[in-house]
């Protein structure tokens, strides 16, 4: 009789064992899954924030380039006038020049033509 008492007595110690041990594992799981969950909702929220910052970043990225963009084509407009005007009044010159030195050659081909032969 002792020993089927120590028997029952031990089944029920490790049934109670077993059932403590499975709340404790349940109550772990549990608390376990609330820490994930916070850390999920956490990281959603800081990731919508950093995707907000990194568009507003961007945006004053693509601002500034477009400034740049928008300068860079100015003085590349003004560049390209500016050697439009030098290089129209070189070639008005170069062609002044030309004129003259052909009037200076016609009056000196003039000039030598004997007086018998001038009309």
């Amino acid at each position: 009789m002792l020993k089927r008492n120590l028997l029952l007595t031990s089944a029920l110690i490790a049934t109670l064992s077993i059932t403590a041990c499975s709340q404790q594992t349940q109550d772990a799981a549990k608390d376990t899954a609330q820490s994930v969950a916070q850390d999920v909702a956490s990281a959603t929220d800081q990731a919508a924030t950093n995707v907000q910052n990194t568009a507003e970043s961007m945006g004053d990225v693509v601002a500034s380039a477009t400034d740049n963009t928008a300068t860079a084509v100015a003085n590349g407009t003004e560049a390209v006038k500016d050697g439009a005007a030098k290089a129209t009044a070189a070639t008005a010159n170069a062609v002044a020049d030309g004129a003259t030195a052909v009037a200076s050659g016609a009056q000196a081909v003039a000039n030598d033509v004997p007086e018998s032969q001038k009309y």
